[in-house]
């Protein structure tokens, strides 16, 4: 549970992107259901990967509001029927930009003069009607002599070992 005030500060911390006036993006053209069209995963880097072996038969995009920023977030359904879906896909999305968006949620874990730095990033984009969802981790064990703070593994990013790679793309089926 002491995660989640670390991720909400995060996502505060972050939301500085584009607010969605003139040439922003319009949260409710990209909100939509979006049939899965393929998935790949790399769990050991962020080559290619291979195709995943299960995967959701839909997304949902919603335009969501948290204590006032406009975010995305983005849900597995198992079915085109909205109220099949559920639980999150991925990363928030939190800075809208024209035709999508990105976010990340960074991570320090400190074990005794050791420190795990994680910095999980995301990206979508929705060009007619098709959507391209990515996400990438990059992780960094046993760092000593740094500072173990989150700040520090966004900072750190992808100058970090890839450790995880994901591609999704997918069709929307309805607003």
């Amino acid at each position: 549970m002491k995660r989640l005030p670390c991720c909400l500060m995060i996502l505060l911390a972050a939301c500085g992107g584009d607010d969605g006036g003139p040439g922003g993006s319009d949260p409710e053209m990209l909100a939509g259901l979006y049939k899965v069209d393929s998935m790949t995963v790399d769990n050991q880097g962020c080559g290619p990967g291979m195709p995943a072996t299960s995967l959701p038969a839909y997304l949902q995009v919603k335009a969501d509001s948290l204590i006032g920023f406009s975010i995305y977030s983005l849900q597995t359904c198992q079915s085109a029927d909205v109220a099949s879906c559920g639980g999150f896909f991925g990363v928030p999305i939190y800075e809208p930009r024209t035709a999508g968006g990105s976010g990340y949620i960074a991570s320090a874990v400190a074990a005794g003069s050791s420190c795990t730095l994680q910095d999980a990033q995301a990206t979508f984009t929705v060009t007619g009607g098709a959507l391209r969802h990515e996400q990438r981790t990059y992780r960094q064990n046993g760092t000593s002599g740094t500072t173990c703070t989150q700040e520090e593994a966004h900072r750190r990013g992808a100058t970090m070992p890839c450790v995880y790679y994901q591609l999704t793309t997918a069709t929307r089926v309805s607003p």
